[in-house]
Order: C-alpha cells, then sequence, then structure tokens
C-alpha cells in the first residue's frame, strides 16, 4: 500500500511531486483492485491540478484568484467522490481504509468527508491508521464530530488515546466555552494516565501534558503566564517585560514560507504603531539561533527577537504550526490567537490590534 498511500499525500500536499516519490517506492509486491483504481483517479486529478496551477498563476483580479480558487476544491471534491464510491464497492479491499482516510483528509465538512469518517468509526475504528488520521484532523474546523465518532465507536485503546488527544485539540482550536475546556481536561488527563499504562512513546504523552497546559493558561480571557525565554544576546526575556503594552507573540521559523510572507505586513504593522503601547515580538523555531541571525542580516525585521528552537516556549505553549500568533492586551491577557497566514489573518490581526491598542491608550490617558 506505499505507493498507494504516497499518491494520496502527494495529491493532497505536494502534487507535483508524486511521480518523483513513486520513483523512491520500492516495488509493490501485490496491488489491490481498490489501489489501482485509486491510482488511476489520482492521475486524472493530478493532470486537472497541472493545468489549474497554470491558471492560477496567471490570475491577476480577486476575481481570477478566487475563480481559480473555487476550481482547485472542485477538482479535489471530484475526486474524493469518485475514490468514495470505489472504496464503497470494495469495503474488503486492503486499500479502503486509506482510500476513505484520502476523502476524509481532502474535505471532512463535506458530505463525502463525513460519509467516509462515518465508515471508518463504523467499520475500522480499531485501525491505528485511523487514530493517525483524528490527531491530522484536530487542527481542521468543523474537525470535533468526525473525531468524537471515532473516539466513541474504537474498542482499540491506542486510537481510543490518540483521539482523545484529536478531539481535546478540536474542542479548543477557536473560542472554547467552559464546558468545551472542561471535557477537554478531561481527555488529557484520560491520555496522561493511560498513554502510560498503554505504553505509548514519551513523546505522544508529552504532547498531551502540552496540551492540558494550553487548555488551562492559553484560552482567549485567559492571563498570558509568563514563560520566559531568550533574545539574541542570550539574555533571558518574558512578556512582563513589556507591561502597559499590547503585544504581538509571533511564533514563526525562517524556514516557514507563509511566515516569510507576512514580514512586510508586519514591517508595516510595527512603523503604525510605532509611538503607541504596543510591542511586536517574533519568538523563532529555528533549530539554530545562527540561521535566524543571518536571515535577519538580509531581511529588514524591527523589532524584538526571541530565541526558542523547538523547545522553550515553542514546546510550553504546544505550537504546531507556523506562524501562531498570540495577541495580548495591556493587561496581560489573551485576547487573541491566529494561526496561518495569508490576507484574511493579516486583516484579523490588523483589527484585533487597532481595538487593543485604542483600549491601551484611552485607559492610560
Amino acid at each position: 500500500m506505499r505507493v498507494f498511500l504516497t499518491g494520496v499525500l502527494c495529491l493532497l500536499v505536494a502534487w507535483p511531486l508524486l511521480a518523483e516519490e513513486k520513483k523512491a517506492d520500492p516495488p509493490t509486491k501485490e496491488k489491490s483492485p481498490l489501489a489501482e483504481k485509486v491510482a488511476e483517479e489520482i492521475k486524472t486529478a493530478q493532470q486537472e491540478l497541472r493545468e489549474w496551477q497554470q491558471e492560477a498563476a496567471a490570475a491577476k483580479t480577486d476575481a481570477e484568484k478566487l475563480a481559480a480558487s473555487n476550481k482547485r476544491k472542485k477538482i479535489l471534491q471530484t475526486v474524493a467522490g469518485k475514490v468514495l464510491k470505489l472504496a464503497q464497492k470494495m469495503p474488503k479491499d486492503p486499500a479502503a481504509v486509506e482510500a476513505l482516510m484520502m476523502v476524509v483528509m481532502i474535505d471532512p465538512s463535506t458530505t463525502d468527508g463525513k460519509e467516509a469518517i462515518d465508515l471508518l468509526a463504523k467499520d475500522h475504528a480499531d485501525k491505528e491508521q485511523v487514530g493517525q488520521l483524528c490527531l491530522q484532523l484536530a487542527q481542521r474546523p468543523d474537525s470535533e464530530k468526525a473525531i468524537r465518532s471515532v473516539y466513541d465507536m474504537t474498542k482499540n485503546q491506542t486510537v481510543k488515546l490518540q483521539a482523545a488527544l484529536a478531539l481535546a485539540k478540536a474542542l479548543t482550536q477557536e473560542e472554547p466555552t467552559a464546558e468545551q475546556k472542561k471535557e477537554a481536561e478531561k481527555l488529557l488527563a484520560e491520555v496522561k494516565e493511560k498513554g502510560k499504562e498503554a505504553k505509548l512513546p514519551e513523546q505522544f504523552i508529552k504532547s498531551a501534558e502540552n496540551a492540558l497546559f494550553e487548555v488551562r493558561n492559553l484560552t482567549i480571557g485567559s492571563k498570558a503566564p509568563d514563560t520566559e525565554s531568550v533574545n539574541l544576546e542570550d539574555k533571558a526575556v518574558k512578556i512582563s517585560d513589556h507591561k502597559g503594552k499590547v503585544v504581538v507573540l509571533d511564533f514563526w521559523a525562517t524556514w516557514c514560507g507563509p511566515c516569510r510572507g507576512m514580514i512586510p505586513h508586519e514591517r508595516e504593522l510595527v512603523k503604525k504603531y510605532k509611538d503607541k503601547p504596543f510591542v511586536f515580538i517574533s519568538v523563532s523555531a529555528d533549530a539554530k539561533k545562527e540561521t535566524l541571525q543571518k536571515f535577519l542580516e538580509n531581511e529588514e525585521m524591527p523589532w524584538v527577537h526571541w530565541w526558542s528552537g523547538q523547545g522553550g516556549i515553542v514546546q510550553k505553549w504546544n505550537i504546531e504550526a507556523f506562524p501562531t500568533m498570540y495577541i495580548v492586551d495591556a493587561k496581560g491577557v489573551i485576547r487573541g490567537k491566529i494561526v496561518g497566514g495569508g490576507d484574511e489573518n493579516e486583516k484579523k490581526l490588523d483589527e484585533l490590534i487597532a481595538k487593543l491598542v485604542k483600549e491601551a491608550g484611552s485607559k492610560s490617558e
């Protein structure tokens, strides 16, 4: 099934690399009928995506860009629908689980995605690939119901704990209610307790501990924990060093494309609020501090920089995607969390900062 899975992942994540990935795979000893049929659908979709890429690159106006985005979405949803029908016709095929997972990963919120997750929960909930699927879905919107289906149906302890961790993350990815926070804490406590009994990897249990810290300390409305980090001179720093100011804590890395894409906008923000109660802090997750320092020699980023690597505050605050921004008001309360780059998130950041700086200014007068 390795070639089949590689094809699925490349279609979803980096479809142009599909041919190269296949060359690197060892030849499969046997191919299932379903895997072969799905491979044909992937090949067709891949060609359509090549044509789409040319159209997307040529798009100039907002209307053209929207049309290109919608076309890509339609291509993926079409192949998902075809793969679902194939899996339904061959439910006993060895590739059925992977085929259904592909449908869910394309979009769990569509009718096809929901039907695929229902089939996985009903017929395959004890297979550990499904537990891994839940963890991948955890950061996606509208994934709670799908993950809960697996959590409720599985009798496999490992899958149960994977789904528990994923469900807790799904419950708290936006602004959780008190009830959602309570359920998430209970799920994460279950993972910590039973994970050791099940002899799950230490990193998995650590992930649950970090998620528990996030639920208890990093939700909207919580007082931002004054976790220490270090600056580029290796001096200890913390948020309280900027007491009375609106703080944007920007978790990023030089290798992160969306992070780099936001730098011009961040420059404008820092310039706009230069004389206001505002500070922008970029926290680098680069493995080596020297990588960050070299990057800053060639990229104008005139604001505060901390370095954490993959440990420190990056690990403590359970940062799993870049960029992730926490926006803290002048009283030290977390007022916003934004994950990912792009125009929409830049607009969201602008609106929240404007509101909080105005609040801070009026209270200091």
